[in-house]
């Protein structure tokens, strides 16, 4: 792994935004209000204002790891879909396979009626 210059999303998947994901807007207003609470705790010496930024730090953990459980959730779902429809090309497969090779065995027999002598 380089320690050197890396940044978080060549690790994980984050997602665009999404305007009409109310997770998303949720998100961005507590980064917002973040963002904000921190400017004033530092720049205006608000140090009242710490105990606030905890909560929305806390809320912001929370909703992501909701947002990445569902994530996960569907691709699970994803992976299970996919993994029924390998199993069911696999059957149709070696049914055709079984079929194939018995139309090949009754070329090969012997007709009922020939007797080698």
């Amino acid at each position: 792994m380089n320690w050197g210059y890396t940044h978080i999303t060549q690790f994980i998947y984050v997602p665009k935004f999404n305007k009409n994901n109310p997770l998303h807007c949720r998100l961005s207003r507590l980064y917002e209000r973040a963002h904000e609470l921190d400017r004033q705790i530092y720049e205006a010496k608000r140090g009242d204002l710490k105990k606030d930024l905890q909560q929305i730090e806390e809320e912001i953990k929370l909703k992501q790891t909701m947002s990445y459980g569902e994530r996960i959730r569907a691709s699970y779902q994803r992976l299970i879909r996919l993994e029924t429809l390998v199993f069911l090309l696999v059957e149709v497969k070696r049914k055709k396979l079984k079929l194939l090779e018995n139309k090949k065995g009754d070329l090969r027999e012997k007709p009922p009626s020939f007797e080698e002598k």
